[in-house]
């Protein structure tokens, strides 16, 4: 493959559903495009971007895949995402990278909560995009329905460009709006034939430019002028509206299609190619550069690369892919890597066809490319060259909703568990795995049940891992609710130097969140400068177990304002000691309370479910803060709820609402724990201390 330079460069990421249709739309693309000789099918397990074993067993899409193609003067990057929600972190650095979107619906099914979820996780991200409706050969005259449904979901700016042309009940063609064509395909849909618009189509045909026009027209007052004016409007013209509407997001083109026969594939590629915007065109990337933000000219003086997916293949090692933002890559060039404060140099530079990579001199802005066998790299770095402090502002992941502790059967499954599930962790970022301090136990925090399942079926079929689940211990804390002063003597004489320190400290409660704060008000050197770290390192000890059930402690302001010590005995364990049984006196006598965490939580209804949603919310005492109703007719609701409520609310959300609904959640803040539980759950953080302590 040659190299590009960066304005015939086009990134594409395909999102949608499962079995909405875009791993075998690619297939088609592929073929027509002449980058395959014969197409591949899901049920087959022999497609381009599905070659995961997981993802021939399963017939989805589980991990994003990168497939670049030459297509015309330009060269085509398009990226293949998973189609269900649980994967979305996938898909969310797949549109990090791109400057278009192309969401497939499947012409027979509406949009559902899964489709609805997938589009809306792209609202903030101000790039072109398309839809494409596959299957249109199952129902070819529903296609005026299906579009007054995109608009109701999507909103006004969904416009038809091809449309299909229905000859004896079947699909037969599609008529381009822009061009007035009526397109008929020879050759399996690698070529095609114009020819005039049937009589029956040409109203049909007005309607929608009429709407393309009036959108247009919202961004190009010269256009609009001679619209409203009833003036001839060239091709030109219209091609030129329509390309910057698209990049501003005016027109969301939609196109009729068929992966079984290839019909309407050619024509929407050949629109996609000329008239979609390559990194030129997209000038809402930000950077971080010496601490202030700039966009991408602020950084056209380096080279500037970031890592968005790894793979790690069995045969190959570790395959990376990465965007380049600015500047050039070529093999050898020694980069480094802003987070790390480290180096790396890529000896080979590969483009990628699926599972197929093919080694490239160079690789230009606006372009994605592939390096293996490179350690010290994770998804989200940076890398200048040369060094510079530069970084990218990344999209923002959601929070985890479904959170599960795993435990190795045996000491040798607990190893090989972790070790795995963070090589998982380090291939999909939305797959998190954390180790809890207080119950010692390996967690994982993701997007769903089906992201977990799938996992764990990975790690009994492939690797033969035996493990249990249980629900992960909520991490609550301790703190005062008074303030308290307290004393402590060490003394302690044995044979030759003894030990000696003595405090006094004055503890009172902080605002929640605000942690710790250590005083030295000691003066006239009653205890030496050298042991006041001693004396704080002794407290902080102490606060790592709380008085009621040994959870941490948390929110409290320690003053050491008087004390003693021996000028041979006293030492750094001594007032560690003192400060230590000082703290732990002053726990006591303060009115402790335990805290728990409070997660923020937005719910996505419709308003049928609005009620029971609410009535549910405060069972869970759940606190509303806001009920947001929007244009599509879905509810959000805004509420903060214990965490303890929520470990497994999407079973509870999805009853209630009947799969239609979806929430997100994240940690908000801490409060305190209601009196009638206190015990309860004293009662737990003990038991999980004496458990382990047995073990």
């Amino acid at each position: 493959m040659k190299v590009y330079d960066t304005r015939d460069i086009i990134n594409i990421a395909l999102i949608g559903e499962h079995r909405s249709g875009k791993t075998s739309f690619l297939e088609s693309v592929f073929f027509v495009a002449g980058a395959i000789n014969e197409k591949g099918s899901v049920e087959a397990g022999n497609t381009v971007c599905d070659f995961d074993p997981e993802e021939i067993k399963r017939k989805m899409t589980i991990r994003s895949t990168v497939s670049s193609i030459e297509f015309g003067s330009k060269k085509l990057n398009f990226i293949d995402t998973p189609g269900f929600v649980d994967f979305i972190g996938e898909m969310e650095m797949a549109l990090e990278v791109v400057e278009n979107i192309i969401l497939v619906v499947d012409i027979d099914r509406e949009m559902t909560p899964e489709t609805d979820r997938i589009w809306h996780a792209t609202d903030e991200l101000h790039l072109a995009k398309a839809i494409i409706v596959n299957k249109t050969d199952l129902n070819p005259t529903k296609y005026r329905q299906v579009v007054e449904d995109l608009k109701a979901k999507i909103g006004k700016y969904v416009v038809p460009v091809e449309i299909p042309y229905v000859k004896d009940g079947s699909f037969a063609g599609t008529i381009d709006i822009i061009h007035e064509v009526l397109i008929v395909y020879e050759n399996n849909g690698k070529s095609y034939k114009k020819l005039p618009i049937p009589d029956e189509y040409k109203e049909i045909v007005r309607n929608y430019r009429d709407e393309m026009f009036e959108d247009i027209s919202d961004i190009d007052e010269a256009f609009m002028e001679k619209y409203l004016a009833g003036e001839e409007i060239s091709l030109d013209e219209i091609i030129k509206g329509f390309r910057d509407c698209i990049t501003k997001g005016k027109i969301i083109p939609v196109f009729f299609v068929s992966s079984l026969t290839n019909i309407g594939v050619l024509n929407a590629l050949e629109i996609i190619t000329e008239e979609f915007p390559s990194l030129e065109g997209h000038q809402d990337v930000v950077f971080i550069r010496d601490g202030k933000e700039v966009g991408l000219d602020g950084v056209k003086d380096i080279t500037v690369v970031t890592p968005f997916k790894i793979r790690i293949d069995p045969y190959t090692g570790k395959v990376i892919y990465l965007k380049v933002w600015s500047g050039i890559v070529k093999p050898g060039m020694e980069f480094y890597v802003v987070d790390t404060s480290s180096s790396v140099k890529f000896q080979h530079l590969y483009t990628s066809f699926g599972k197929n990579l093919e080694e490239i001199p160079e690789v230009r802005a606006g372009d994605i490319f592939v390096v293996t066998k490179v350690e010290g790299l994770r998804i989200g770095y940076t890398l200048a060259s040369p060094k510079g402090d530069v970084r990218l502002k990344h999209i923002s992941l959601p929070s985890p909703i479904f959170f599960v502790a795993v435990h190795g059967k045996n000491r040798g499954d607990e190893d090989k568990l972790a070790e795995l599930l963070n090589r998982f962790a380090e291939e999909d970022p939305s797959f998190i795995v954390k180790f809890n301090d207080f119950s010692k136990e390996l967690e994982v925090h993701c997007q769903g049940e089906n992201q977990f399942n799938i996992y764990t079926e990975i790690l009994k079929d492939r690797y033969k891992v035996e493990f249990t689940t249980d629900v992960p211990k909520i991490p609550y804390k301790e703190t005062i609710t008074k303030k308290v002063e307290a004393h402590y003597k060490h003394k302690k004489q044995t044979g030759g130097h003894g030990q000696y320190g003595e405090v006094y400290i004055r503890v009172e409660p902080l605002e929640r969140g605000k942690g710790f704060e250590f005083v030295d008000e000691i003066r006239g050197g009653h205890i030496p400068k050298q042991f006041i770290p001693s004396v704080e390192k002794g407290v902080l000890s102490a606060m790592e177990e709380g008085v009621l059930g040994r959870y941490p402690v948390t929110d409290v302001k320690v003053t050491l304002y008087e004390g003693s010590y021996h000028e041979v005995d006293s030492s750094d364990i001594s007032f560690q000691i003192a400060g230590w049984h000082a703290m732990k006196i002053a726990l006591e006598q303060g009115a402790p309370a335990i805290l728990e965490p409070i997660m923020e939580v937005n719910i996505f209804v419709y308003e049928e479910h609005l009620g029971a949603i609410t009535e549910d919310l405060n069972s869970r005492r759940g606190n509303i803060i806001s009920i947001d109703r929007k244009e599509d007719g879905t509810v959000v609701i805004t509420a903060y709820v214990p965490m303890a409520e929520m470990m497994k609310y999407s079973y509870a959300l999805s009853s209630i609402t009947k799969g239609t609904g979806r929430f997100t959640m994240k940690l908000s803040h801490y409060d305190f724990l209601p009196e009638r539980f206190k015990d309860e759950v004293a009662s737990i953080g003990k038991k999980i201390k004496e458990k382990l302590q047995s073990s």
